[in-house]
């Protein structure tokens, strides 16, 4: 199961999160290097490691979050290689936000589960009582936010693994 999710509003996410450490940064605290990502204000390693994290330690916080994008989403799509079809669902992040029931039941049917009227009218509902949301649930929020800057610089370094994810 792969949602993938448009490299914006995705970058936005980890650069948002990044500033959550007691969220996102509860496994990190003994890691066998200094972090100080954004000039020094961000000291916890959040998310997860991929292999060259270390070229990160001193890193704008945008670069570190495009990285960790690549990163794992790179990964994703090596593996998909791996993996016979009829064992890969994948889906846009966006499209669960446009159409949540149509685009679960796309989830459901592909793991072959079942997929009645009961969950039908809780997924056309899922939107409205959001778990975890750093803020309003809407597409392409990045644009408007206080991190387009940083979003924009780094763009081009995750142009190449957004465009095979299909954006």
């Amino acid at each position: 199961m792969f949602v993938k999710r448009s490299p914006g509003d995705n970058l936005n996410s980890l650069i948002e999160g990044w500033r959550k450490p007691d969220e996102f940064a509860t496994w990190s605290k003994d890691l066998p290097a200094t972090v100080a990502v954004e000039n020094g204000q961000l000291k916890e390693w959040c998310f997860f490691l991929a292999n060259g994290w270390r070229d990160y330690v001193n890193a704008p916080v945008e670069d570190v979050a495009a990285f960790q994008y690549r990163a794992i989403n790179q990964a994703i799509l090596e593996a998909r290689a791996t993996l016979p079809g009829a064992q890969w669902v994948e889906v846009f992040y966006e499209d669960f936000l446009r159409d949540p029931a149509t685009t679960f039941r796309q989830v459901f049917e592909g793991c072959g589960l079942k997929f009645d009227a009961a969950l039908q009218a809780r997924c056309a509902e899922v939107l409205d009582t959001p778990f975890n949301a750093f803020s309003e649930i809407r597409l392409d929020k990045w644009k408007d936010g206080r991190n387009r800057e940083k979003i924009e610089r780094v763009l081009p370094q995750v142009a190449d693994v957004a465009g095979r994810m299909g954006y």
